[in-house]
């Protein structure tokens, strides 16, 4: 599988496993601003974004700055470039979705934030501790197969360049020649 395929299906397995997570807990959406979790979710390494899954939309928001890196890297998302803040743009797309009950991760939510979702969300918004099954944290503590051979290759790297580096130590160097 190239390795474009294999990063879409990790992030279409990463969706799916939210809204399994979501039905589970009892909840109509999850919604996000935490660049973190949105990068788990989509790939996006952008600073600023939004996302908002549904059992049957995922949405994923920007600004203009990203608006292109989005349509290049995100997959399984709609991506829409808005204007005048994210987290109002969150609250008015979770009123169109007809959202009653939406779920975030109040670790990774400001308080503004979440009172500029509020005014604009008809709905409810209900924190959900990391140990729901609603909750990206909670995703995160479990590699699949591919994040465990992505996390073995990089280990194996960094083994190989300090035992190159050890090898270049002598007695007396200072650090700043050992960084040199």
């Amino acid at each position: 599988m190239a390795v474009k395929e294999q990063a879409k299906s990790v992030f279409s397995d990463r969706l799916e496993t939210l809204r399994e997570g979501l039905k589970e807990a009892g909840f109509d959406a999850f919604v996000s601003a935490s660049p973190p979790a949105n990068q788990y979710l989509t790939g996006f390494q952008g600073t600023t974004s939004g996302v908002i899954v549904t059992a049957t939309d995922a949405q994923f928001l920007c600004d203009f700055r990203y608006t292109e890196q989005a349509n290049e890297t995100v997959t399984d998302y709609s991506v829409h470039e808005v204007s005048g803040g994210i987290a109002k743009r969150l609250g008015e797309r979770l009123t169109a979705l007809g959202v009653e009950k939406a779920a975030f991760e109040p670790q990774y939510i400001t308080v503004d934030e979440k009172e500029s979702i509020g005014k604009l969300f008809e709905g409810k918004m209900s924190g959900v501790p990391a140990s729901s099954p609603a909750s990206v944290a909670r995703m995160r503590q479990f590699k699949s197969p591919h994040e465990i051979d992505a996390i073995r290759s990089a280990s194996q790297l960094a083994e190989g360049v300090l035992a190159d580096l050890v090898e270049t130590l002598s007695s007396g160097m200072t650090e700043e020649e050992f960084a040199a």
